[in-house]
């Protein structure tokens, strides 16, 4: 294919004739949508990069009883270079006591999360953290019998108020019961401007001996599934017929090439441990925890899909 030289002295002389302030302003828009472009893979590199934007931690504190306390927890912003604005930190999901709750009042998620005693849009330092306040709670003892035959027991659980998320404040019609020394799966999402989202799943639990309450937020150990093990080992093989036969383990395994084997099943590779009688190769093998047992006929040729 030719070019055209026409053509390309044409567009030359169209450059070389413009006027200057035409090709600066074609040269910074190139460079305007270059860095634009640069900025867009900068950010959909941060979108998929494997560190959280966030860490969040529960803050432990002793509780009393019947004093109102403030459960809370604590964002901390993992970059060192980029402040993280319009920061926003909800329950997705949460568990609690189905004993006491009342579905009427009972807090559903999504439920944003607040500052204590701040307003407005909030923002966090490269660095640096934020607490954000997650319900109020309160503990509450006493004793209690199903029968008045039966002795008293004592019982032990939290009932905490979430805030309202329109004035910031205690909603008392929103609450939710956890019994004590019992776990309560929890998802919190922390989400900021221009930074990837963070969730992560606790298990939310009150915990201590007697009168003692301590809240406590741990985050939930993600199960890896266990890895499977698919390497075929050959355990032994003999190769003859009737009482005689021959150890040929070494032979057969010597053919194991990429956990899988593909070998005849002759004389001239195995051996002649009884002249002019078909003999057999038995391989007993293994997959992972599986044992197996087979066997082959003389002239055979042994596959891979013959092993599984």
């Amino acid at each position: 294919m030719h070019r055209n030289p026409d053509n390309h002295h044409c567009a030359c002389k169209i450059i070389y004739h413009s006027p200057w302030w035409i090709l600066l302003v074609a040269y910074f828009v190139t460079l305007i949508i270059f860095a634009g472009l640069l900025l867009g893979i900068y950010k959909l590199m941060g979108y998929f990069k494997s560190e959280p934007s966030f860490e969040i931690e529960g803050l432990l504190r002793e509780m009393e009883a019947l004093t109102p306390y403030i459960c809370q927890i604590r964002v901390h912003n993992c970059s060192m270079e980029k402040t993280a604005q319009n920061v926003k930190v909800e329950i997705l999901q949460m568990e609690t006591s189905r004993e006491r709750n009342k579905p009427y009042f009972e807090a559903k998620p999504p439920i944003t999360l607040f500052p204590e005693n701040e307003t407005g849009n909030f923002s966090i330092n490269p660095g640096a953290e934020k607490n954000f306040t997650l319900f109020d709670a309160r503990k509450v003892e006493g004793q209690s019998r199903s029968n008045v035959d039966l002795p008293l027991v004592a019982y032990c659980y939290v009932w905490s108020e979430f805030k309202n998320p329109e004035h910031k404040t205690i909603d008392h019609k929103k609450f939710a019961f956890f019994e004590k020394n019992s776990a309560y799966p929890i998802k919190i999402r922390v989400t900021a401007h221009d930074l990837p989202p963070t969730e992560t799943e606790f298990n939310l639990k009150f915990i201590g001996d007697g009168s003692q309450c301590r809240f406590t937020l741990t985050k939930t150990q993600s199960k890896k599934p266990p890895k499977i093990d698919t390497r075929l080992i050959i355990i032994s093989a003999s190769w003859g017929i009737e009482d005689k036969y021959a150890d040929v383990t070494g032979i057969v395994r010597s053919y194991l090439i990429e956990n899988k084997i593909e070998m005849p099943c002759e004389i001239s590779i195995l051996g002649e441990p009884r002249p002019n009688l078909g003999k057999i190769l038995t391989i007993h093998y293994s997959i992972g925890d599986k044992k197996s047992q087979k066997s082959f006929k003389e002239h055979d040729i042994i596959s891979p899909q013959d092993l599984k």
